[in-house]
């Protein structure tokens, strides 16, 4: 199981409201589908003590592969905000 932004705020679109309006106290913030892409860019961001990261069901594919994995199913469906992907190390 891991983090996909898309998965999740599809299955919670409030949260994207909620954040959206806790940018908004000190900054003006973007709309909610321009902060979505923003927290999808930074999927590969630079690494810091405490950051979250959005690892997403692609990047979490070409990881498996890179290291001789292969993908079964991409997701299992078992959660509704989080992908569940079932792999297993290549014969």
């Amino acid at each position: 199981m891991y983090a996909d932004a898309y998965k999740y705020y599809d299955s919670e679109p409030e949260n994207l409201v909620r954040e959206k309006n806790m940018i908004e106290y000190g900054v003006p913030g973007p709309s909610p589908q321009l902060l979505k892409g923003m927290m999808v860019a930074d999927c590969d961001g630079e690494a810091r003590v405490g950051r979250w990261y959005w690892v997403g069901i692609q990047n979490f594919i070409k990881l498996c592969e890179k290291h001789g994995y292969e993908v079964l199913e991409e997701d299992l469906n078992i959660d509704k905000t989080n992908p569940l992907t079932l792999f297993r190390k290549r014969p």
